[in-house]
């Protein structure tokens, strides 16, 4: 609970500090008022979280716990110290999630999804929270299953 507390309040300064340097260094004109699409935008996240973090928790948290008890995943193949590890987990997922960002820009059906988030007429650190609620419950499979790539614990 802690460890959401301070991962919810390090996203939420970064916002504000995002939307402070926007407003004092903006790249182009507003479209539309930027309250309104804040508040959109954000909504929007809240949607999609609240939809899907139940079907996450229901198939991310056991797979996650059965391969760690099993010792399934490609770096339980090397012998690397645990920062190593660490950062190569990094980089893997960084990169199954840039997997998951190209499909959804190329497979038709994805994109109807993905485009939700491309459609903000401005776009600004608000954006990074607009996203279909299906988007977000398409990739909890695929997340599961890149975790057999990244899992080291």
């Amino acid at each position: 609970m802690v460890r959401t507390v301070i991962t919810a309040a390090a996203i939420a300064i970064v916002f504000a500090a995002l939307l402070v340097l926007e407003r004092a260094r903006p790249l182009r004109r507003e479209v539309e008022p930027k309250p309104r699409r804040v508040a959109r935008n954000i909504i929007l996240g809240l949607i999609a979280l609240v939809i899907a973090s139940p079907l996450q928790l229901a198939l991310l948290v056991p797979v996650s716990r059965w391969m760690t008890a099993r010792h399934v995943g490609v770096l339980h193949a090397f012998d690397l110290s645990t920062p190593v590890r660490t950062l190569l987990a990094v980089i893997l997922l960084d990169y199954t999630l840039w997997i998951w960002h190209w499909a959804s820009h190329r497979v038709p059906f994805l994109w109807r999804f993905h485009l939700v988030h491309h459609v903000d007429r401005d776009l600004d650190a608000s954006t990074a929270f607009r996203f279909h609620f299906g988007e977000h419950v398409l990739s909890v499979a695929y997340r599961a299953a890149s975790d057999c790539c990244t899992r080291f614990r």
